[in-house]
């Protein structure tokens, strides 16, 4: 038998019993993991807690797929899948009238023409329009919400537990929707002045000119631009409310705060490139969907004639509405997670916010690998 090696200046009874100490398990259980075994069992971050690069907020939008996706997935999931319901539902009432008349002049009965829409119908339509939007914008504000909670506990090393997730929703749901209808109400009024100045000339001298034209073609202009710097100055307001536990107004004016100054550059592109990708992924998946409603609309008419073409109307409806939920279910986490780092960044670039949420994930750390195990996850880390 081989003695065991010992260190130059050692005799062999102190490093064996070094050695001895040292690979023996502790009585009741194995040894204390040491600071490297902590740095190996550490969880990924979604980020890291330092400004961060272009590519970095990518990222974090790409990792929550890896890092928590059931619940990401699922929340968008079930969220968007009453909002599908609802919304297919509205745009169903809205062209059933429209549909009824096809329906009775291709049948050929008597006296049946296709005419315009009454007054009736048109405000039928306009209601189911903007009850659509209503129903949209409390999915979206409430998807965005809880994701980014999530995503923020998840670059803190404090990951949220499923059931604080929904309860994010519970909590934080009713001031996410009024603080969507503020901003959408102040992108509305901004288009119905800025349009109907545009339109004052042409409706005083009932004539097309050109000086009558150019106005609502400026006015239009205007009212595009003025609803991008609504968008930027108000992207932060999601993050802002959760992370910071402000009511609506609160929130939105954080979000302002935010994105002031020169800051308003940086949240105007790294913004615009989230929405530009998840656009690209939304339209690709609904025009695979798209495709799909057309050849079905075709072949029922094909198959059953014009006596059919309600069922093929809503058929083609409700495939459209389910490409646009899957396009939705997916892409939410991206865009959530991606404006979650951005915010982050923001704060971490102008406010020193990376000192306090290191301090915070070494804290968590620290408590989740304390030999005691009383630290538990999943309040979050505000």
């Amino acid at each position: 038998m081989t003695n065991p090696w010992t260190a130059p200046g050692t005799n062999g009874e102190e490093s064996g019993a070094v050695g001895t100490a040292a690979a023996s398990p502790a009585p009741g259980g194995p040894t204390a993991p040491g600071p490297l075994q902590r740095e190996l069992v550490a969880r990924t971050p979604l980020f890291p807690l330092r400004p961060l690069g272009v590519g970095e907020i990518l990222g974090a939008a790409t990792r929550i797929y890896r890092l928590r996706p059931r619940i990401s997935l699922l929340v968008a999931a079930v969220v968007y899948a009453i909002s599908f319901v609802l919304t297919t539902a509205l745009s169903g009432a809205s062209i059933l009238p429209m549909a009824g008349q096809v329906q009775a002049s291709m049948d050929g009965s008597a006296g049946a023409t296709v005419t315009g829409p009454g007054d009736g119908e048109v405000l039928v339509t306009l209601g189911a329009s903007l009850a659509s939007g209503l129903v949209s914008l409390v999915a979206a504000q409430l998807v965005t919400i809880a994701l980014s909670a999530l995503a923020i506990g998840e670059a803190t090393g404090t990951p949220l537990a499923d059931a604080a997730v929904w309860r994010t929703i519970r909590r934080h749901g009713i001031s996410a929707v009024l603080a969507g209808l503020v901003i959408a109400v102040a992108t509305l009024v901004l288009w119905a002045v800025l349009v109907g100045l545009g339109l004052l000339p042409l409706l005083l001298t009932d004539e097309a000119h050109w000086w009558t034209i150019v106005p609502v073609l400026l006015a239009l202009v205007l009212a595009l631009a003025g609803s991008v710097v609504i968008w930027m100055r108000t992207a932060l307001t999601a993050p802002a409310l959760v992370v910071e536990k402000l009511g609506a107004l609160g929130a939105i004016r954080r979000s302002l705060v935010l994105t002031r100054g020169r800051r308003r550059w940086r949240v105007l592109g790294v913004g615009a490139l989230l929405v530009l990708l998840v656009y690209v992924l939304t339209q690709v998946l609904a025009s695979a969907f798209g495709i799909v409603a057309v050849v079905a609309y075709v072949a029922i008419l094909l198959a059953g004639g014009p006596g059919l073409v309600v069922l093929a109307m809503a058929v083609l409806l409700v495939l459209t509405m389910l490409g646009a939920y899957v396009a939705s279910v997916l892409s939410e986490p991206f865009r959530s997670a991606g404006m979650a780092a951005l915010y982050a960044d923001q704060r971490m670039r102008w406010e020193s916010w990376d000192v306090e949420l290191t301090r915070r994930s070494r804290d968590a750390r620290d408590a989740a690998t304390a030999p005691s195990g009383a630290a538990t996850h999943g309040g979050g880390p505000w």
